[in-house]
Protein backbone atom coordinates (compact mmCIF):
# COMPACT_ATOMS: atom_id res chain seq x y z
CA UNK A 1 0.00 0.00 0.00
CA UNK A 2 1.62 3.28 -1.18
CA UNK A 3 0.96 6.72 0.41
CA UNK A 4 0.67 10.17 -1.37
CA UNK A 5 -0.08 13.83 0.34
CA UNK A 6 -3.70 12.99 -0.27
CA UNK A 7 -3.68 9.48 0.55
CA UNK A 8 -3.64 6.35 -0.43
CA UNK A 9 -1.86 6.21 -4.42
CA UNK A 10 -1.70 3.68 -6.87
CA UNK A 11 2.11 4.24 -7.71
CA UNK A 12 4.41 0.69 -8.74
CA UNK A 13 7.06 0.84 -6.09
CA UNK A 14 5.53 -1.71 -3.76
CA UNK A 15 5.68 -0.87 -0.17
CA UNK A 16 6.85 -4.47 1.59
CA UNK A 17 7.66 -5.03 5.75
CA UNK A 18 11.28 -3.62 6.21
CA UNK A 19 11.99 -4.46 10.16
CA UNK A 20 9.70 -6.17 12.98
CA UNK A 21 9.50 -5.56 16.48
CA UNK A 22 8.97 -8.66 18.27
CA UNK A 23 8.21 -8.22 22.44
CA UNK A 24 9.06 -11.39 24.26
CA UNK A 25 7.86 -12.56 27.85
CA UNK A 26 5.43 -14.82 29.80
CA UNK A 27 1.95 -12.98 28.28
CA UNK A 28 1.10 -10.58 26.10
CA UNK A 29 0.89 -7.60 28.64
CA UNK A 30 4.11 -9.19 30.41
CA UNK A 31 6.68 -8.79 27.79
CA UNK A 32 10.44 -8.47 29.51
CA UNK A 33 12.45 -7.97 26.35
CA UNK A 34 11.85 -6.59 22.93
CA UNK A 35 14.21 -7.73 19.79
CA UNK A 36 14.13 -5.92 16.59
CA UNK A 37 14.62 -8.11 13.15
CA UNK A 38 15.47 -7.43 9.32
CA UNK A 39 12.49 -8.95 7.16
CA UNK A 40 13.67 -10.23 3.96
CA UNK A 41 11.89 -11.78 1.59
CA UNK A 42 8.72 -11.92 3.75
CA UNK A 43 10.93 -13.96 6.12
CA UNK A 44 12.09 -12.78 9.75
CA UNK A 45 16.45 -12.49 10.01
CA UNK A 46 18.09 -12.89 13.35
CA UNK A 47 17.10 -10.23 15.99
CA UNK A 48 19.20 -7.51 17.99
CA UNK A 49 17.87 -7.35 21.64
CA UNK A 50 16.62 -3.39 21.83
CA UNK A 51 15.50 -0.92 24.52
CA UNK A 52 12.54 0.78 23.70
CA UNK A 53 13.35 4.33 23.87
CA UNK A 54 15.68 2.90 21.11
CA UNK A 55 12.80 2.15 19.22
CA UNK A 56 11.56 5.40 19.12
CA UNK A 57 14.49 6.66 18.33
CA UNK A 58 14.68 4.31 15.53
CA UNK A 59 10.98 5.05 13.83
CA UNK A 60 11.69 8.76 14.10
CA UNK A 61 14.48 8.36 12.32
CA UNK A 62 13.19 5.93 9.93
CA UNK A 63 10.99 8.83 9.07
CA UNK A 64 13.33 11.62 9.27
CA UNK A 65 14.40 13.60 5.92
CA UNK A 66 17.12 15.34 7.55
CA UNK A 67 19.52 16.10 5.07
CA UNK A 68 22.57 14.19 7.61
CA UNK A 69 20.31 11.40 7.68
CA UNK A 70 22.74 8.25 7.56
CA UNK A 71 21.49 4.70 7.33
CA UNK A 72 23.87 2.38 9.17
CA UNK A 73 23.93 -1.69 9.27
CA UNK A 74 24.56 -3.05 12.34
CA UNK A 75 27.68 -5.58 12.68
CA UNK A 76 27.29 -8.87 13.51
CA UNK A 77 28.63 -9.52 16.49
CA UNK A 78 26.56 -6.46 18.09
CA UNK A 79 23.40 -8.09 20.42
CA UNK A 80 22.35 -5.14 22.10
CA UNK A 81 22.55 -1.39 21.21
CA UNK A 82 20.13 1.13 23.08
CA UNK A 83 20.45 4.51 25.13
CA UNK A 84 21.77 2.74 27.69
CA UNK A 85 23.68 -0.50 26.89
CA UNK A 86 25.97 -1.52 24.25
CA UNK A 87 26.61 -5.65 23.80
CA UNK A 88 29.03 -7.46 21.92
CA UNK A 89 30.94 -10.82 21.33
CA UNK A 90 34.39 -11.20 19.86
CA UNK A 91 35.25 -14.36 18.76
CA UNK A 92 38.27 -16.56 20.08
CA UNK A 93 41.71 -14.83 18.05
CA UNK A 94 45.16 -15.00 18.28
CA UNK A 95 45.93 -11.75 19.76
CA UNK A 96 49.58 -10.39 21.88
CA UNK A 97 49.17 -10.33 25.66
CA UNK A 98 50.49 -8.30 28.36
CA UNK A 99 51.29 -8.71 32.54
CA UNK A 100 52.66 -6.27 34.16
CA UNK A 101 53.99 -7.04 37.92
CA UNK A 102 56.21 -6.40 40.50
CA UNK A 103 57.75 -9.72 39.43
CA UNK A 104 58.33 -8.51 35.95
CA UNK A 105 57.17 -8.26 32.41
CA UNK A 106 55.67 -11.02 30.43
CA UNK A 107 54.54 -10.89 27.10
CA UNK A 108 53.54 -13.63 24.49
CA UNK A 109 50.66 -14.48 22.25
CA UNK A 110 47.26 -16.44 23.52
CA UNK A 111 44.16 -17.59 21.79
CA UNK A 112 41.87 -15.48 23.97
CA UNK A 113 38.93 -17.42 24.49
CA UNK A 114 35.33 -15.90 22.66
CA UNK A 115 34.39 -12.96 24.78
CA UNK A 116 31.37 -11.08 25.71
CA UNK A 117 31.60 -7.68 26.33
CA UNK A 118 28.73 -5.37 28.02
CA UNK A 119 28.97 -1.59 28.09
CA UNK A 120 27.44 0.99 30.26
CA UNK A 121 27.20 3.92 27.94
CA UNK A 122 25.80 6.54 31.47
CA UNK A 123 28.38 4.90 34.05
CA UNK A 124 31.05 4.57 31.54
CA UNK A 125 31.48 0.59 32.73
CA UNK A 126 32.70 -2.04 31.53
CA UNK A 127 32.20 -5.74 31.86
CA UNK A 128 33.54 -8.52 30.13
CA UNK A 129 32.56 -12.69 30.28
CA UNK A 130 34.21 -15.56 28.41
CA UNK A 131 31.75 -17.47 26.18
CA UNK A 132 31.76 -21.69 25.59
CA UNK A 133 31.59 -21.82 21.84
CA UNK A 134 31.80 -19.02 18.70
CA UNK A 135 28.45 -18.89 18.37
CA UNK A 136 26.23 -16.10 18.72
CA UNK A 137 25.00 -15.97 21.79
CA UNK A 138 21.19 -16.27 22.26
CA UNK A 139 19.72 -15.33 26.29
CA UNK A 140 19.94 -19.05 26.82
CA UNK A 141 23.54 -18.59 26.23
CA UNK A 142 26.22 -19.19 29.32
CA UNK A 143 28.59 -16.84 30.39
CA UNK A 144 31.74 -17.82 32.44
CA UNK A 145 34.05 -15.86 34.42
CA UNK A 146 36.72 -14.95 31.69
CA UNK A 147 40.47 -16.18 33.03
CA UNK A 148 42.36 -12.72 32.53
CA UNK A 149 43.49 -10.69 35.13
CA UNK A 150 41.87 -7.11 35.88
CA UNK A 151 38.14 -8.25 36.05
CA UNK A 152 36.35 -9.23 39.42
CA UNK A 153 33.44 -11.50 40.00
CA UNK A 154 30.82 -9.44 37.93
CA UNK A 155 33.20 -9.34 35.25
CA UNK A 156 33.94 -5.30 35.50
CA UNK A 157 37.60 -4.55 34.43
CA UNK A 158 39.46 -2.44 36.37
CA UNK A 159 40.59 0.31 33.47
CA UNK A 160 43.64 1.40 35.83
CA UNK A 161 45.51 3.94 33.37
CA UNK A 162 43.56 2.69 30.23
CA UNK A 163 40.99 5.10 28.97
CA UNK A 164 37.45 4.58 27.25
CA UNK A 165 36.63 6.56 24.04
CA UNK A 166 34.58 9.35 24.89
CA UNK A 167 31.73 7.95 23.00
CA UNK A 168 30.37 4.01 23.77
CA UNK A 169 28.63 3.27 20.36
CA UNK A 170 29.10 0.49 17.31
CA UNK A 171 31.47 3.16 15.90
CA UNK A 172 34.12 2.72 18.21
CA UNK A 173 34.38 -0.59 19.40
CA UNK A 174 37.83 -1.16 18.23
CA UNK A 175 38.65 1.52 20.72
CA UNK A 176 36.12 0.14 23.32
CA UNK A 177 38.02 -3.14 22.97
CA UNK A 178 41.77 -1.73 22.85
CA UNK A 179 41.18 -1.07 26.42
CA UNK A 180 41.45 -4.11 27.20
CA UNK A 181 43.73 -6.58 24.85
CA UNK A 182 46.40 -3.21 24.43
CA UNK A 183 46.19 -3.27 28.77
CA UNK A 184 48.88 -4.95 30.68
CA UNK A 185 47.41 -7.63 33.26
CA UNK A 186 48.12 -6.89 36.85
CA UNK A 187 45.88 -8.22 39.42
CA UNK A 188 43.60 -10.95 40.07
CA UNK A 189 40.68 -9.93 41.45
CA UNK A 190 38.30 -12.87 42.18
CA UNK A 191 39.19 -16.33 43.34
CA UNK A 192 36.72 -17.81 40.53
CA UNK A 193 39.04 -17.16 37.28
CA UNK A 194 39.81 -20.44 36.83
CA UNK A 195 37.81 -24.06 37.70
CA UNK A 196 39.69 -25.79 40.32
CA UNK A 197 41.50 -28.46 38.45
CA UNK A 198 43.46 -25.56 36.29
CA UNK A 199 44.11 -23.59 39.05
CA UNK A 200 45.30 -26.57 40.84
CA UNK A 201 47.37 -27.78 37.98
CA UNK A 202 48.96 -23.98 36.82
CA UNK A 203 49.32 -22.83 40.36
CA UNK A 204 49.11 -18.82 39.57
CA UNK A 205 47.03 -17.15 36.49
CA UNK A 206 50.07 -16.01 34.66
CA UNK A 207 50.74 -19.50 34.79
CA UNK A 208 47.94 -20.65 33.28
CA UNK A 209 48.47 -17.86 30.33
CA UNK A 210 52.31 -19.02 30.13
CA UNK A 211 51.32 -22.46 29.23
CA UNK A 212 48.82 -21.66 26.97
CA UNK A 213 51.23 -19.54 24.74
CA UNK A 214 54.04 -22.60 24.95
CA UNK A 215 51.27 -24.38 23.56
CA UNK A 216 49.55 -22.46 21.26
CA UNK A 217 46.33 -24.03 23.21
CA UNK A 218 42.77 -22.69 22.95
CA UNK A 219 41.25 -22.23 26.35
CA UNK A 220 38.65 -25.12 27.55
CA UNK A 221 35.50 -24.73 28.59
CA UNK A 222 36.35 -27.22 31.23
CA UNK A 223 38.98 -24.82 32.83
CA UNK A 224 36.36 -21.83 33.19
CA UNK A 225 33.92 -21.14 35.70
CA UNK A 226 30.46 -20.77 34.91
CA UNK A 227 28.56 -17.77 36.35
CA UNK A 228 24.93 -16.77 34.84
CA UNK A 229 23.40 -17.09 31.51
CA UNK A 230 23.34 -13.71 29.41
CA UNK A 231 19.19 -13.38 29.87
CA UNK A 232 19.72 -13.43 33.36
CA UNK A 233 22.62 -10.61 33.15
CA UNK A 234 20.43 -8.41 30.73
CA UNK A 235 17.58 -9.23 33.79
CA UNK A 236 19.96 -7.68 35.57
CA UNK A 237 20.62 -4.49 34.26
Amino acid sequence: MQFDSEGLSDKSIPVLPQVAFVLHGTGPRNADVMTVHDVKDGIFQIGNYVDPEAVITMIQEANSDRPDHKTRLIPENVLVDDAHYLIWFVRSTRRPFHFRHGSGDWHGQVRYPHLLFIADKHQRRLRIFALANSRRPTLEAKLYHAPLFNLNGQGDLCLGSATLPESLSVSTLPGIEAAFFDANGSHQNHQRTLSDPAEKQHKTLIGYWKSKAAADEPVRVSELNPYMTLGEVIHEL
